[in-house]
């Protein structure tokens, strides 16, 4: 048994190596729509994926703002970017600068609260 990023066990998985059972991802992976997330199957508190943000200085124009995220989504919806993107085991998403902001804060106060009630420290 195995539990890792989606990018690194595709191609052992469409090799038939191994089976994936299920993903943690809010949402089935595009290119493997059999696979359950772990949501489904009873599990809503095992989400877990990689992200990137773009980020800009503090005080840029909303109008930049709202045009550099429009842009990044566009581009990153193109065929070629997308299967790049795909090829690394993401899915590109995109969205407001808002609903960026929004994840950002709601990952932060996430793996707070999980380390504080685990007690994890750094070494």
């Amino acid at each position: 048994m195995v539990i890792g990023a989606a990018g690194t066990l595709a191609a052992q998985a469409q090799a038939g190596q191994m089976k994936l059972l299920a993903v943690a991802l809010p949402n089935r992976l595009k290119d493997s729509p059999d696979v359950p997330t772990f949501g489904e199957l009873g599990f809503p508190a095992v989400s877990l994926s990689g992200w990137s943000v773009m980020a800009v200085p503090s005080g840029t124009p909303k109008p930049i703002v709202d045009r550099l995220s429009s842009e990044i989504t566009r581009i990153a919806q193109t065929p070629e970017i997308s299967a790049r993107i795909f090829a690394y085991g993401f899915q590109p998403e995109g969205g407001s600068s808002d609903a960026a902001r929004r994840f950002v804060q709601e990952e932060t106060t996430r793996w707070t609260d999980a380390i504080k009630a685990t007690g994890i420290t750094m070494e």
